[in-house]
């Protein structure tokens, strides 16, 4: 590719690119900076250098990655001539770093003779190249025509201060002592890719420390033959006196201090040779595989810790990564997290890069000793149904009239993709309306329409606006005149929007059908605050199993007087239902039967269970770990909850509380008890474990349920205030432990 043609010297060895990256990072606003701290090494932590050194790392990852494929997978099924990188210990002297600004070009920057390029790049023509390498190479670096590359380096020839930090890839070329032992890793362990993982390793070692070699291959521990006897000895002696104690040592009391440390490095010395002091690792995590052997000379396979990476501030998971592509250098005895394949490596790479919140920095240990495991919604994934319930949302608006049902089990996450699409509306500027169907008040016409409406003249309300309140009042009294009384009844804050005092008697002129004039003052109501605020309208309704007949009548009168029959009326229309608790005769289906005859489009969304690799993805997101670090930990909690979501919530948030899942202070990262876990008894069903919880709670806690529990699915604070002063009993607080608890939302 011309990309590497001598005349275009678009490259710049990764170690200039460190020093160079570093050096252009301002660290005077930095905290530590007023005391004294090193400049290099707060530049190493700073996000600006994290970003573009991980771009670095994803890119080199990416390029074994795709040569992999070549090799493994070759087009006309033949052997090729090898295209891997021979697994070695000083890759970071091959590697190359293309810069980009903010237009897309390439940068350069001196004179990089010096530079060996790929074997298959000198004077051949890109078209004797075979094809998958030049689609390899095309996918790293990009594939910029040969005469624009041209320009590009005339064009930049006179830029003097490229942005070091705006990194486009980077390339590791073939060594040109490809052929010799010269810095070969010469161990056996698990074939070259292994060797490979370990290589990039050493590599990303050397990216992160800010070009420093591991201690280990600088000053190789040696351990003369002629000291063992004597360190023998010493361990002998020491255990002799320990063993002539009068009173028997209780390891038990005198080590629970260290519980947490459990998984870290504690250390005892026990012997000296040449004044230095040799480490026995107390851990278990450790002490499942054997301590690495240590080899001289160059190149050789050697033992290396990332406790240096960890002292200059760098993220613990970074250095982790690091850690477990070094542990391939132990082959068959090497860790459960290890790498064992380089597309690992790339993934979490780009997770890093992706979501550095999440995989990149560390947690808040001290807030996690307080708050314990906390679930987000934003985590339950779903966008192919969330994808869907936009573009129905976005028809609907534009002048279609449509309407779309969530439908599935219960437990399946529902709700919760509601939810995330009332956010949505509320961020586009649209009037997010929402209510939940109870089945108890099945029986009261109307009453889940009202809670909604009545939460939206909260609202207007509440807002320091005062204005658009006086507006939407003035439009509503026009638009209902006399009748507004009628519709204040129902949606009690309205009275404040309207300015109209509901508690004295009014004139009924006697209606004939009462229900039928509310039904109608309900879809003004929506016509008004739509054309009035010129946003669109979108009502969301729970739980529509449970839905009153007359409520589903004005759903169906609102679709009917939208979309395509009045183009001014903005409204979109979604409900969650459960599937097996409704029937062909349920009113619900009837009106979804009623409006398609009508020419309206109905969306539906399924919802089921999630399979293994959600949940995986899901606990990955929740512990900020990789996917391949939680993979077995969710095998067990796929099998205990079948993937149903709010089983799983409420299960992950129980496990927590029972300390099963803790934050680690020692790791700086969540730790769990695997054993402990799966031999946890279970119920079948996501009902009886909720119940089983509430009944573990403290009886004020379970009072205070039962009283909620008369007055429908919610209940607000103010009502809870004048019922404690009635019943002269705490609820707010019984309340919040419960919310604590995850057993309400508040």
């Amino acid at each position: 590719f011309s990309l590497y043609e001598e005349h275009n010297r678009t490259m710049i060895s990764l170690g200039e690119w460190i020093n160079s990256a570093l050096k252009s990072i301002d660290t005077s606003e930095e905290p530590l900076s007023a005391f004294g701290a090193d400049p290099r090494t707060l530049a190493l932590s700073s996000d600006a250098f994290l970003s573009a050194a991980l771009t670095v790392a994803r890119s080199l990852a990416d390029q074994i990655c795709r040569a992999q494929e070549v090799e493994k997978y070759p087009n006309n099924g033949t052997p090729r001539q090898p295209y891997l990188p021979t697994p070695a210990s000083d890759w970071a002297d091959s590697v190359t770093v293309y810069l980009s600004s903010s237009d897309g070009n390439f940068f350069f920057d001196g004179d990089h003779r010096d530079l060996q390029p790929l074997p298959f790049s000198s004077d051949k023509d890109p078209s004797d190249h075979p094809k998958e390498l030049q689609d390899m190479l095309e996918s790293v670096i990009g594939n910029v025509p040969h005469s624009e590359k041209e320009n590009n380096s005339q064009d930049m020839s006179s830029n003097n201060n490229p942005n070091y930090l705006s990194v486009s890839s980077a390339m590791l070329t073939s060594p040109s002592n490809n052929n010799s032992d010269n810095g070969r890793c010469d161990s056996q362990f698990e074939g070259d890719d292994m060797q490979r993982i370990y290589s990039l390793g050493l590599l990303f070692y050397e990216l992160f420390s800010g070009g420093e070699r591991p201690a280990e291959f600088n000053n190789p521990p040696t351990v003369p033959k002629s000291d063992t006897k004597h360190e023998l000895d010493e361990v002998d002696q020491d255990l002799h006196s320990l063993h002539n104690q009068s009173e028997p040592i209780d390891l038990a009391n005198n080590l629970n201090i260290f519980d947490d440390f459990g998984d870290a490095e504690l250390k005892f010395s026990f012997g000296v040779s040449n004044g230095r002091k040799h480490d026995v690792d107390s851990s278990r995590e450790q002490s499942k595989k054997k301590k690495p052997m240590k080899r001289t000379g160059t190149g050789q396979i050697c033992s290396i810790s990332v406790e240096p990476l960890k002292s200059k501030g760098l993220p613990w998971s970074l250095c982790n990564l690091i850690g477990n592509m070094l542990d391939c250098a132990n082959g068959d005895l090497c860790g459960d997290e290890s790498y064992r394949h380089m597309s690992d490596v790339a993934s979490d790479l780009q997770r890093m890069l992706d979501k550095p919140r999440t995989y990149l920095d560390d947690l808040d240990l001290a807030k996690l000793a307080v708050s314990g495991l906390q679930l987000n919604e934003t985590i339950f994934g779903r966008e192919a149904e969330f994808a869907s319930l936009r573009g129905a949302y976005d028809r609907s608006i534009s002048g279609e009239s449509e309407l779309a049902i969530i439908s599935g089990t219960s437990g399946t996450g529902k709700s919760v993709l509601a939810h995330r699409m009332g956010s949505f509306v509320n961020t586009r500027g649209g009037i997010f309306l929402s209510g939940k169907f109870d089945q108890l008040q099945q029986a009261t016409p109307f009453s889940t329409l009202a809670a909604a409406f009545n939460q939206y003249c909260d609202m207007l309300i509440s807002e320091g606006d005062t204005s658009r309140s006086k507006k939407v009042g003035a439009e509503l009294n026009r638009a209902l005149g006399k009748e507004s009384f009628h519709l204040s009844r129902v949606i009690p804050s309205l009275s404040a929007v309207i300015n109209q005092d509901v508690s004295q008697p009014h004139l009924d002129e006697g209606c004939v059908d009462a229900q039928k004039r509310l039904l109608y003052l309900l879809c003004q109501f929506v016509d008004v605050i739509s054309s009035s605020s010129g946003a669109p309208v979108t009502l969301f309704l729970d739980d529509l199993q449970w839905a009153d007949a007359a409520s589903i009548e004005v759903i169906h009168q609102l679709l009917l007087i939208s979309g395509s029959l009045n183009k001014s009326k903005q409204f979109f229309f979604f409900g969650c239902v459960r599937e097996e608790e409704v029937n062909g005769n349920h009113p619900f289906l009837r009106m979804v039967s009623s409006v398609c005859q009508f020419g309206k489009h109905v969306t539906t969304i399924p919802l089921s269970c999630m399979d293994e690799g959600m949940v995986n993805t899901l606990i990955s997101d929740v512990l900020r770990l990789s996917p391949r670090l939680t993979r077995s930990l969710a095998n067990i909690v796929y099998h205990k909850t079948n993937g149903n979501q709010l089983f799983f919530s409420q299960l992950m948030i129980s496990l927590s509380k029972d300390g099963l899942i803790r934050p680690s202070l020692s790791r700086r990262r969540w730790e769990w008890d695997e054993e402990k876990i799966q031999s946890r008894k279970l119920p079948d069903d996501v009902a009886k474990f909720i119940t089983g919880n509430i009944g573990r709670m403290p009886a004020n806690v379970r009072m205070a349920l039962s009283v909620l529990s008369c007055f429908g699915a919610s209940a607000k604070i103010t009502f809870l205030k004048a019922l404690e002063t009635q019943l002269a009993i705490s609820l707010i607080e019984s309340m919040e432990e419960a919310a604590a608890e995850g057993v309400l939302d508040k």
